[in-house]
This record gives structure tokens, sequence and C-alpha cells, in this order.
């Protein structure tokens, strides 16, 4: 997916920070290659990015109404806080220019708006959707 030629040092992103991990069984199967990516953002970005949600396991993932083919039960998904617009504006820059995210969507979750990331390559790629 990212053979950039170099390695990729993690150095903002770990799958035990919040946000990660199932809200109610403390899952997760967030792969390593998701957070590859975003550190390819956030190095672009230079801003913090916040994780509202990661991976989630299938019973919260109906709980909260999402599909049964949500990219975030494969651990391949991650939705971002966002905090204002000039923010989201700035974030969708970094992602366009690293052009590592190929399926990006607007939504809300419990009435915060976030962007949601994936790298499902089972879907159909370079799109912009919401939700």
């Amino acid at each position: 997916m990212m053979d950039t030629g170099t390695s990729i040092v993690i150095t903002n992103f770990s799958i035990n920070e919040p946000g990660m991990s199932c809200p109610c069984c403390d899952g997760n199967k967030i792969q390593y290659k998701v957070l590859e990516a975003l550190q390819i953002v956030r190095n672009s970005l230079q801003l913090p990015i916040s994780i509202a949600s990661g991976y989630r396991c299938e019973t919260y993932n109906r709980g909260i109404g999402s599909k049964i083919t949500s990219s975030h039960i494969k651990g391949l998904a991650v939705d971002i806080s966002i905090y204002h617009s000039t923010y989201a504006y700035l974030l969708m820059k970094a992602i366009y220019k690293t052009e590592v995210f190929k399926r990006i969507g607007f939504g809300e979750i419990k009435g915060k708006t976030v962007l949601h990331l994936d790298l499902d390559l089972d879907k159909i790629q370079n799109v912009l959707f919401g939700y």
C-alpha cells in the first residue's frame, strides 16, 4: 500500500492510545498499516490528530447503527475528531497531498463531527462520502 521507499517511523500513534480500542470490550485489531498511513498524514499536517473511533467489535458497531460491512470491524478504519472547519480543511489538504487514504468520509458520531479514513481495499477506492 505505502511503498514509499523509506521506513515510516511512527512517533505520534499507538494502538493503545485513546479511541483506538473498542469502547465496549477494549478489543483492538487496528492494523499497523493504518498507523503508518496516519503518521504520514500527521507528518504533512504538522498538527495533532485525535482519534474518535478506531477498532469496533461487531456488537458495538451494530449498537451505534453502523453497517456490518464497516471497515472499523476489520481494523482498517479510524474516525478523526474535527474541532473546527479550518482544521478540517488543513487535514483534508494533508490527506490529498500524501495520497495514503483513498476512502474518506464526513459524518457524526454521538453529535461530534468526524472524518472517516480507511484502507479497505475490498471497497470502492478514491471516494469522498458523507454519512
